[in-house]
Order: C-alpha cells, then sequence, then structure tokens
C-alpha cells in the first residue's frame, strides 16, 4: 500500500518453519522517518535473510534517485518521493549499520535521517496477502509463492494487468504494443535509473540484477491468463 510520500517495506515471505522458536525472540522494529512524522505499521516476527536485506537497501537507493512510483506511472503522474521507512522483521545490525545501508553506500543523504529501534510486544498471525483497490468488489487473495489469486488466476497487481490499466491512462503519445516498449518511453525515470547503477557499480556495489527480457517483452494479445 503507497501512498503519496508515504513507502511501507514489508516481506515478501511468511515461512512457518520455527514460527514457535522466532515468537520466542525479542521483536524489534525499525523506523526511518525523515520528518519525525509518524505512521502506523504492522510488526512481521521473522527473522529476515541477507537476500532480503540487499534488495530492501537496493530498492531504497532506487527509490531516492528515480523515485517510487515505476517507469510507467512517471510518464502520467508526479514523482511519489519517499517518506518514512519500516522495518518489521528484527535486523541483526545496528541502527547506525542500518541507516549506511540505506543512505549512506553512495553519498551522505542530503536531508538529516533518524534510524530508531522500537521493541515491543505484538504478535502478528501468518496470513495470505490481500489485494483491494475502490473499485474492486471483492477483496482479492494471493498466494505468496506463486503470485497468483488463491484460484490460480493472475492478480490485479501483475505485469500484464498493470499493463492495460496504464494504456487506458496513458495519452496517445505514449501508448504502445508491449510492456517493455511503455518502459522505454519513459525515458527521465530510465535515465535516472542508468546513473544510478553505474554510481553503485563504481562504489563497488555490484550491478544491479534485471530481470529477464521475455519477463517484459510482452503484449496483452500474447498473454496468456
Amino acid at each position: 500500500m503507497l501512498a503519496t510520500g508515504d513507502v511501507l517495506i514489508e516481506p515478501l515471505f511468511h515461512p512457518m518453519v520455527g514460527l514457535e522458536k522466532r515468537l520466542e525472540k525479542p521483536k524489534i522494529h525499525h523506523k526511518l522517518n525523515m520528518t519525525k512524522r509518524q505512521l502506523p505499521v504492522a510488526i512481521y516476527n521473522r527473522t529476515p535473510r541477507h537476500a532480503e536485506r540487499q534488495q530492501s537497501s537496493g530498492s531504497e537507493e532506487r527509490g531516492r534517485t528515480s523515485r517510487v512510483q515505476g517507469a510507467l506511472l512517471s510518464t502520467v503522474m508526479h514523482p511519489i518521493l519517499p517518506h518514512s521507512v519500516f522495518f518489521g522483521s528484527m535486523a541483526p545490525v545496528s541502527d547506525q549499520s542500518l541507516m549506511h545501508a540505506l543512505f549512506g553506500r553512495i553519498e551522505p543523504p542530503a536531508i538529516p535521517c533518524n534510524v530508531e529501534s522500537i521493541r515491543n510486544k505484538i504478535v502478528l498471525s501468518i496470513s495470505p496477502s490481500h489485494v483491494w483497490t475502490r473499485d474492486m468488489e471483492h477483496v482479492e487473495m494471493l498466494n505468496v509463492e506463486s503470485g497468483r489469486t488463491n484460484k490460480g488466476s493472475p492478480s490485479r497487481l501483475c505485469k500484464a494487468a498493470i499493463f492495460e490499466a496504464f494504456l487506458k491512462l496513458a495519452p496517445e503519445g505514449m501508448k504502445c504494443s508491449t510492456y517493455m516498449e511503455a518502459k522505454q518511453k519513459a525515458v527521465a525515470y530510465g535515465e535516472a535509473k542508468r546513473v544510478l547503477y553505474e554510481q553503485m557499480e563504481a562504489a563497488g556495489l555490484g550491478r544491479w540484477q534485471t530481470k529477464p527480457v521475455k519477463l517484459v517483452d510482452f503484449s496483452l494479445d500474447s498473454y496468456d491468463a
């Protein structure tokens, strides 16, 4: 769930293995707030994985540079700027290390940022992911492993559904036959990403992993639901 100026980053998977042991551990809520405005957040009690921590910090770098609205929406709306980042799982690092991972790997933050760890006793039950928008008659329940609904159909958050919605909003000059062509027309967004990726590689942070072409080079006519 995103609102202009706010970003909530939540774990993608909630494995059941070892749940009883994890519930015995202290829960730590990491909150990064740039302007000291408080936002409610659901707390996930889960041991983080190394790959997930890397993905979160890398996504934050990209969100600060090219914003968080994505390539397609960048052509029809103003940028969505990150305001606060919430981590609901327990991080095995200090607040200083977490802040460096989020904002200090390429250059010092341009504005003051605070990282605060809050201990709590909230326990969240494991449940599927749900999707709902104002125009939906029913809540959509997703399988967190496949990304599809519990009935096996594609989610309204899949690339094909987002592309279809984009074509209804985009001006004639931005409409394309394939999803890849539409992303390539977001020139300013693409340039911002290119500069960021070059900076990350120059800083010794590795190359950004890109999706296989076949996942983004599709048309709605060829899409198999």
